[in-house]
């Protein structure tokens, strides 16, 4: 889940909190506000991330399956510029969106949607 909104708010809490030593508690904050999934989604896409760039190489194909909005097949285009992925979202709007924010990502490779 992406947050959106209060950026320059956020931005002079964490410089604040930096100045007077204080982040450790605006991580304890954050992590007792913040529902559960968010911060299990995050934790298994940064382990996710860490396998990827360890084992994928340029040329390695990639299957994104559940891929929501690309955010894991945008790293994977990144780590495995050379490959072919595919990424396949069952949901028909989550779908559409995927094709849409990735269409420009993607260059000259087609993208297919099957229904």
């Amino acid at each position: 889940m992406k947050r959106t909104g209060g950026t320059a708010a956020r931005s002079l809490v964490k410089r604040l909190a930096a100045r007077t030593g204080r982040e450790h508690k605006i991580r304890a904050l954050r992590a007792a506000t913040e529902p559960y999934a968010v911060y299990r989604n995050g934790r298994d896409n940064a382990a996710l991330l860490a396998v990827m760039t360890s084992i994928l190489r340029r040329d390695s194909c990639c299957i994104d399956v559940g891929a929501n909005e690309g955010e894991m097949l945008q790293e994977m285009l990144r780590l495995a510029p050379q490959g072919r992925h595919l990424a396949f979202e069952p949901l028909p709007d989550y779908a559409e969106r995927l094709a849409l924010i990735h269409r420009s990502s993607v260059g000259s490779r087609p993208i297919r949607r099957f229904k």
